[in-house]
């Protein structure tokens, strides 16, 4: 490999390659594929080192190193620089960074929180320790039972401070909570804004897809009726003739009760871990007791579905008001107690999954294959009581009524998985 480089590369010394080898003990005979992690870092800074150029590009550089090397390429590298050479060195080791850097740049998702010089940074930020009920304009560095210490700038202050280490530095900057002086900020964070009236929008022009349609939809079916019969029933197309059945089949039964699982998973499968996934959980645990921020943003997202889900269940009562069609409105409120209720379960389960997990796209898709198995699994006839589709969309509404039992097991079980959110939600180390 030495003996082709100068090949490739103008500025490579091969007498300094030799050297660098020579001091680092690497057998000359031996193949590559048989050296140690180790020895190939060490074989690759060779190769690098040995270049005659002014930049330098170190990814890493010391893994694999024992210490007494590590030593030995910090003295290389201060000498290249005190010879005019320029070094871009990335490290997550800090005490490394300290060693050998003059200015440094902390990096956060890819993006340059700071940068300046390292003596500089050392000089401008302190930290201060003040008690749970005091808010300070600065980096959220560690909590305790009974204070909270900010990293913050040293001419920004007027409490007592104590020398803070590049490591504290670092860690505050780097998870990038800046604290104080932004109340829209924290309103933003706590409340949960959901964008629903795309959906709310969508439903309601579903709902104009069918409902001036009956007389058409009932000559389709009519035509088609001896091939749907074994589906449908005997008496579908006949049924759909009556404006009670037609609405409501096609609407509760059909267009809005199919989205009233995918809505409710929709509005609560970030609410938490979102704010995990962004690291802004910590400004608002900083700021607020995790009761109130529970609690904030439960209601303000259940709120959301509930105005929703009652919206879009009166539709049928409003249309046929408005076009003076005989309609039997109690069948709505039978509905909307179906809707509402397993909206809440689907809601309740996809909450304790953003609690859960701190990634969106882990509590999005949990919540969806738990939808799609126990969907799937209730087609089974044993396991028939699985399947929450069934009870959503109302399908024995015209012949039993409410199914009150169904309804008080799902609300129990949606009301103990919030329960068993909050719980976790108390406990979970941030």
């Amino acid at each position: 490999m030495l003996e082709i480089t100068p090949s490739i590369s103008n500025n490579f010394s091969l007498e300094k390659a030799y050297n660098f080898l020579k001091e680092f003990e690497i057998p000359l005979k031996e193949k590559i594929s048989k050296l140690s992690y180790g020895m190939l870092t060490q074989l690759y800074l060779t190769i690098v080192l040995s270049e005659d150029v002014d930049i330098y590009f170190l990814d890493e550089p010391t893994e694999g190193l024992d210490p007494l090397k590590r030593l030995r390429l910090f003295d290389i590298i201060r000498n290249l620089s005190m010879n005019g050479k320029t070094f871009f060195y990335t490290s997550h080791v800090l005490s490394e960074v300290e060693k050998i850097a003059d200015k440094v740049a902390i990096m956060v998702n890819g993006q340059i929180a700071l940068m300046d010089y390292l003596d500089n940074i050392k000089e401008k930020y302190v930290a201060c320790a003040v008690d749970k009920t005091t808010t300070l304009n600065g980096y959220l560095y560690k909590q305790t039972e009974k204070e909270n210490v900010y990293i913050i700038e040293k001419d920004k202050i007027n409490c007592n401070y104590e020398t803070a280490t590049f490591d504290m530095i670092f860690e505050a900057i780097a998870k990038k909570i800046k604290l104080g002086g932004d109340k829209k900020n924290e309103k933003r964070n706590l409340r949960y804004t959901p964008k629903s009236n795309y959906h709310f929008t969508l439903m309601i022009g579903l709902f104009f897809t069918f409902a001036p349609f009956q007389d058409f939809t009932v000559s389709m079916f009519s035509e088609e009726l001896p091939s749907l019969e074994k589906y449908l029933g005997d008496n579908f197309a006949e049924n759909l003739k009556d404006w009670n059945f037609y609405i409501t089949s096609q609407w509760f039964g059909k267009n809005f009760g199919q989205f009233v699982p995918i809505i409710s998973i929709i509005l609560a499968f970030s609410l938490f871990s979102r704010e995990y996934e962004r690291g802004t959980i910590e400004f608002l645990v900083a700021r607020l007791p995790r009761r109130k921020i529970f609690i904030n943003k439960l209601l303000v997202s259940l709120i959301t579905l509930i105005i929703i889900i009652f919206t879009l269940s009166i539709l049928p009562s409003i249309y046929s008001i408005i076009t003076a069609k005989d309609f039997n409105h109690s069948l709505v409120f039978k509905f909307m107690v179906h809707v509402l209720i397993g909206g809440f379960f689907w809601y309740s389960i996809t909450l304790l999954f953003s609690v859960l997990f701190n990634t969106q796209i882990k509590s999005l898709f949990t919540s969806a294959i738990l939808l799609t198995i126990t969907t799937t699994l209730g087609f089974i006839k044993p396991l028939s009581f699985m399947n929450t589709y069934k009870y959503i969309l109302g399908s024995e509404l015209f012949n039993n009524g409410v199914n009150w039992i169904y309804s008080h097991i799902l609300l129990l079980i949606g009301s103990f998985c919030i329960f068993l959110a909050y719980y976790i939600f108390e406990k979970k180390e941030i």
